[in-house]
């Protein structure tokens, strides 16, 4: 049993603040991936920082035993299969977008689309509110594209896809991950989709090492 199973849910203003934090975090790590992608190949970059990151915080999940933690793995491995591939369309566009800010604008739009998802997959309740929200998120994004010096890239059809992923991917967890702890599925979730992300390396590298 993980040990944050038991622990309260937190406030909606906290819960918002939580979340809020979580999103400069995040866009701070735009940022550090830009440079590093400079320095280092994409998805080696995204696979050792996801399994090294859910190996640390796996280190505060408690499971009482190896069968609960295969439960928990078999529970969130769909989940953490549509986060690694979204995770690999988003580094490969952001190593070939001209424009961080139009991308992250893009990449964004998967959490407001998270509701939509659970809605198609598993008939959650959608609000008014949040059709508005995705309304005014188009209108903003378009209005992205009308500058002299705007122009749609490749690379934004990869933000595209990554956040669908995103939303979907988030969608599962929330639906599979009723029974295991936060911080568990945090762990699990990083560490399986590096995984996913380094083993595809090897499948890169298998053909080119065969024709060599």
């Amino acid at each position: 049993m993980s040990s944050d199973r038991f622990a309260q849910h937190p406030s909606q203003p906290i819960a918002d603040l939580q979340i809020a934090i979580a999103a400069f975090v995040a866009g701070a790590g735009w940022l550090f991936s830009i440079h590093a992608l400079a320095e280092l190949p994409p998805l080696l970059f995204l696979g050792s920082r996801f399994v090294i990151a859910g190996m640390l915080i796996g280190l505060l999940a408690r499971f009482a035993t190896f069968a609960e933690l295969g439960r928990a793995v078999r529970l969130l491995l769909p989940g953490a299969l549509a986060f690694a591939v979204a995770m690999m369309a988003w580094i490969f566009g952001l190593k070939q977008t001209t424009n961080p800010g139009v991308a992250a604008f893009i990449s964004s739009t998967g959490n407001l689309l998270v509701p939509v998802f659970g809605l198609l997959f598993f008939g959650w309740p959608v609000g008014r509110a949040l059709w508005i929200s995705i309304a005014v998120a188009l209108a903003g994004m378009g209005l992205l594209f009308l500058g002299p010096g705007a122009r749609v890239e490749a690379a934004h059809l990869y933000f595209v896809v990554s956040a669908l992923l995103w939303a979907t991917s988030i969608a599962l967890v929330k639906r599979n991950s009723a029974e295991v702890g936060a911080v568990a599925v945090a762990a699990i979730q990083l560490v399986v989709a590096g995984m996913l992300i380094l083993a595809m390396i090897c499948q890169v590298a298998l053909p080119s090492r065969s024709v060599a």
